[in-house]
């Protein structure tokens, strides 16, 4: 499970289980994630603009892949 900020360690060192580390540091998934919604959150405004509703479940998790692969 993701965490957003680091609470697991083992032995006192970190597992590297989250977003943001122990430091404040956004790490390399953080930027991930945030590319991902920016990215999917146009798609659906495009979509519901062109079409006048939202994609189907199918529809978004094709492009949901789509918009992984090129991350």
């Amino acid at each position: 499970m993701m965490q957003l900020y680091n609470n697991e360690y083992e032995n006192g060192v970190s597992k590297q289980m989250s977003l943001i580390n122990e430091s404040g540091t956004k790490m390399p998934l953080y930027f991930t994630h945030q590319n991902f919604y920016i990215k999917m959150n146009n798609y659906l405004k495009t979509y519901k603009t062109t079409n006048g509703t939202y994609p189907s479940t199918e529809d978004y998790r094709k492009k949901a892949l789509e918009v992984l692969a090129t991350l």
